[in-house]
């Protein structure tokens, strides 16, 4: 999936795959349940017009997009 978001006020394409968190299931007495999970996305590539350039960014600038997107997904 490639999803277009606004990173530093520049427009980027994101292609990944977005994988849905998981609900909480409540513990019960027999200590049966489950935590749940967060939403994700693995990045693939980021495209700037069109132009691959995912090597430019940092880890912590790449988990800022991973949020941004899921937020956008999540719209």
């Amino acid at each position: 999936m490639v999803v277009e978001v606004s990173y530093l006020d520049v427009e980027i394409s994101v292609k990944g795959v977005y994988t849905p968190g998981e609900n909480e299931i409540m513990y019960d007495s027999d200590m049966a349940g489950y935590p749940g999970s967060s939403p994700e996305f693995d990045i693939y590539n980021i495209f700037i017009g069109g132009v691959a350039c995912m090597e430019i960014f940092q880890d912590y600038q790449l988990e800022d997009i991973q949020e941004i997107v899921i937020e956008k997904i999540q719209e």
